[in-house]
């Protein structure tokens, strides 16, 4: 088995899905409330990856913070997962080319003015309907790491395809970022596969598909116990209870510091509150 020797991703994640034209106002906003971890990826309909890249620049060029503060991740999205009419590669060129132009585009976009420049983490997107052409790519994005990609991962799988992964290729994912929500029973089965075998967990979505756990007694009273909001409060419980990273992309600056604070909770009066949450029993 080949790992990848990393270190230690951040338990919060700004993600700039949708955020488009507002890119570079909420990633200033976002450094300010205290983001260090970034997601993005190379798929300009839901992404901007080139705007993060220069708001991030920015920061660094005026000593806000530095490179090393920071955690930078994108992801190569394939062709059905992409706008046609704008696309970060030429859609008629082999897999193994389209995932080498996106690669090349997504490290200049995230360069942020280093000599050289490279991505904490390079994910790939979602699977391809063939397993060849999956496992293809994914050799692709292999011969990256850990030059121009430090971390690789999947995003949108399933256990069967994360282990069919893991099993078939030299270089392992480290990383699996998935959707949070009951439809996959919050991918506890995963998420056992991932601790077992080393892999860090992401999840997004959070608030988009659980707005019952909101309302769940563990949140509440975190809640009222710590003075934050439930949102900040169900972040908390899933990100340190699980032990996995979690991806928020508000765009409030007021629940940005919230959600990054609510962090700092008490070890001990965390572990009360989850013993009573049958939720993250295993």
């Amino acid at each position: 088995m080949s790992t990848i020797p990393v270190r230690r991703i951040p338990f919060i994640i700004y993600g700039t899905a949708g955020k488009q034209h507002q890119t570079q106002a909420l990633i200033r906003q976002a450094v300010s409330a205290g983001f260090r971890a970034f997601d993005t990826a190379a798929q300009p309909k839901s992404y901007a990856e080139d705007q993060l890249g220069i708001s991030l620049q920015e920061a660094v060029r005026n000593r806000v913070l530095t490179r090393n503060e920071l955690w930078v991740q994108t992801k190569f999205t394939p062709l059905h997962d992409q706008d046609p009419t704008r696309l970060p590669y030429n859609s008629d060129d082999p897999l193994a080319a389209q995932v080498e132009r996106s690669i090349r585009c997504s490290v200049q976009h995230l360069s942020m003015g280093m000599p050289k420049p490279h991505v904490d983490a390079l994910l790939l997107h979602s699977p391809y309907e063939d397993q060849k052409d999956t496992e293809l790519v994914w050799n692709t994005l292999s011969t990256h790491a850990p030059q121009s990609a430090r971390m690789l991962g999947v995003s949108n799988m399933t256990f069967e395809q994360v282990s069919q992964l893991h099993q078939d290729t030299k270089i392992k994912p480290s990383i699996v970022q998935n959707r949070f929500c009951a439809d996959n029973g919050y991918d506890q089965r995963l998420r056992l596969y991932c601790r077992d075998k080393d892999i860090a967990y992401q999840c997004y979505g959070v608030l988009n598909d659980n707005d019952h756990l909101l309302q769940d007694s563990p949140v509440q009273d975190l809640s009222s116990s710590a003075g934050i909001q439930p949102e900040a409060a169900l972040y908390t419980l899933i990100a340190l209870g699980l032990n996995v990273s979690v991806l928020i992309g508000t765009t409030s600056a007021t629940r940005m510091k919230d959600d990054l604070a609510a962090l700092e909770i008490r070890q001990s009066r965390l572990n009360t509150i989850l013993f009573q949450w049958a939720f993250f029993s295993p």
